[in-house]
């Protein structure tokens, strides 16, 4: 079937899949277990910061893969000494560097990871062995490529290095920056200058050269990998194009690559699952591709698919990370990280010099704001669809997965962080990014997969282009405020939450209003199981706007809802806010 672009903005209804065998499987991943043992992992038990200050030292052999020696241009005891200078936390508003961003990974290492992103952005992949098998196909061309230019890398390094030294030197001859090498150099002098006073001279500039040409050498290395990869792709796709299908083997047929549908801005979305840990977005992702397929005919390998598991997953098959599978989740999770980072920057730069790019489908707990703006590039649009997910069952869906998959155990701080990170930002969303092309849904991923009769998982929708916000659930969405005062080193479930001034009914529905009395709102009839939110006058009962206030549009659904004791308050705080407003306007 052709693919269709995906048109306006509609969102979709969730419905439970009742009696199947995945529905099943899921409800024993993240049913309450009362596991007491879910809260000790409290935080990770360690980081690469930690290795990096000195506070941990691994069993000898192991590693994180941004440190290892095996992948790395520089010493551990160099990577130490520049995240000295530039690393742990922002200073006097000079930007730090994760220790991500300050490693150089060698050739061969830039050339696993591009080929894993460029499979990621531009080749059709059903699922996540599938990906995998398509990178260790491609691997043996891509090392024997990157092998035989083993050379050039050399002779480029002792260019970049070259040119630094020289525009260092006349930057200090002329005093001022003469180029944006010099530029940059200055401003990671005086960056490690504010953090490390102390140094002498030499050692903050010996770090700004070296944080310099690391910067020139790792974009060099990353440009000649990918531009390799993508050869060898496009070598591979032509020889199947001109090969007859019957010479090739039946067994071989289904290994064919194909690559992405691309899109005009104006035709093209991405989609995004964002939720903490263990908060059910895998459910509302098949929800979400059952109804692209039925309504578009497209399913998931139609979309550029960005996620840090599934890189993780590519990483993995090296026991220089530990003998350990979960080790090894967290010994990868960085580099796992960087490359979905890579994977945003990559879909970028194409709808930037060619204005086309494929759909892509990304999970993540909160899209950041690069990830925003390349989602709304040049008129294109984003979907963000939020899980909404009890914190403390998280915590214990999060270590039962962990002790029926043994794989990479979150800590309780990116559990609860997560949801608490989600929660703060929406409405920060919605004023920022007002006018473009983005709706936030959120759906109770917990009622989808545990409550035999809900037919309907969706909570709300936030609307920044037309400033608007459906409501659906109002309780549940006083549940999301509330998670914006979680607190993430919770040991238990009985200190989720420090402020308890800040948690009754009346403070949560106060602090809505806060946040989006100046928005228009539409409440929709709960009971409605399938909502056409294209058209939602029928289901519309109640409507709030700071020009006109509350405005009922169906006295009997109001009845009906307003006999909760909670809904009741909301809307009088609603009819009191207008009251006020109109009041403070007459007497200014």
């Amino acid at each position: 079937m052709q693919s269709k672009f995906i048109p306006q903005w509609s969102i979709f209804s969730p419905k439970q899949s009742l009696g199947s065998h995945t529905q099943n499987l899921f409800f024993k991943r993240f049913h309450s277990t009362q596991l007491s043992r879910a809260w000790d992992n409290t935080k990770s038990p360690y980081q690469v910061d930690d290795i990096l200050q000195g506070k941990v030292k691994l069993t000898q052999g192991t590693h994180f893969s941004i440190i290892n020696p095996a992948y790395i241009n520089r010493s551990l005891d160099e990577i130490k000494k520049l995240y000295a200078a530039m690393g742990t936390s922002n200073h006097h508003n000079y930007p730090y560097r994760r220790p991500r961003d300050l490693v150089v990974f060698n050739p061969s290492r830039t050339a696993w990871q591009q080929t894993g992103l460029v499979v990621a952005t531009e080749i059709k992949v059903e699922d996540d062995a599938h990906y995998v098998d398509i990178c260790n196909k491609l691997k043996k061309d891509v090392e024997y490529r990157i092998s035989a230019e083993n050379r050039s890398y050399q002779i480029k390094e002792k260019e970049i290095e070259a040119s630094v030294y020289d525009a260092i030197r006349n930057c200090k001859l002329h005093s001022i920056a003469l180029n944006k090498t010099s530029e940059h150099y200055l401003h990671l002098f005086q960056a490690i200058h504010s953090r490390q006073p102390t140094w002498p001279l030499k050692e903050i500039e010996a770090a700004a050269a070296k944080i310099t040409i690391d910067d020139l050498l790792r974009e060099s290395i990353r440009s000649q990998a990918y531009d390799h990869v993508i050869d060898i792709v496009s070598e591979q796709i032509e020889h199947q194009r001109l090969a007859p299908l019957e010479i090739i083997p039946e067994q071989d047929r289904q290994q064919i690559m194909l690559l992405l549908p691309q899109f005009s801005a104006n035709q093209r979305l991405m989609q995004v699952m964002a939720g903490g840990p263990a908060s059910g977005k895998s459910v509302t992702t098949k929800q979400f591709m059952a109804h692209i397929k039925q309504e578009y005919g497209l399913s998931l390998s139609d979309f550029s698919f960005i996620s840090t598991d599934r890189f993780r997953l590519l990483l993995l098959n090296d026991e220089s990370l530990g003998k350990d599978i979960v080790l090894r989740g967290l010994h990868t999770q960085d580099e796992a990280r960087l490359m979905t980072e890579q994977a945003i920057q990559i879909i970028g730069k194409k709808v930037g010099l060619i204005k086309y790019a494929p759909n892509v489908f990304m999970e993540t707990v909160n899209p950041v704001e690069e990830e925003i703006l390349i989602g709304t590039s040049l008129g294109s649009k984003l979907r963000i669809s939020v899980t909404a997910y009890p914190p403390e069952k998280a915590v214990e869906g999060n270590y039962k997965r962990y002790q029926e998959r043994h794989e990479r155990l979150p800590p309780v701080a990116a559990v609860l962080g997560g949801q608490k990170l989600v929660s703060s930002e929406a409405p920060k969303m919605l004023s920022k990014y007002q006018g473009k092309d983005i709706v936030m849904t959120l759906y109770n991923t917990y009622a989808l997969i545990h409550d035999q009769n809900e037919k309907n998982a969706f909570i709300g929708a936030f609307h920044c282009r037309e400033d608007l916000i459906i409501l659906r659930d109002i309780n549940e969405v006083l549940n999301f405020v509330k998670k914006s005062h979680l607190n993430p080193y919770a040991e238990g479930p009985e200190s989720m939450y420090l402020n308890s001034e800040k948690l009754n009914n009346s403070a949560l529905i106060a602090e809505f209003f806060a946040q989006y009395k100046d928005k228009e709102i539409i409440f929709v009839d709960p009971k409605a199981n399938d909502v056409d939110y294209d058209n939602l006058t029928k289901n519309t009962y109640a409507t709030f706007s700071p020009d006109s206030g509350l405005i009922i549009k169906n006295e009997a659904i109001f009845k009906r809802e307003n006999q909760n004791p909670i809904i009741k308050e909301f809307f009088a705080f609603a009819d009191n806010e207008v009251k006020l407003n109109i009041g403070h306007n007459k007497n200014f």
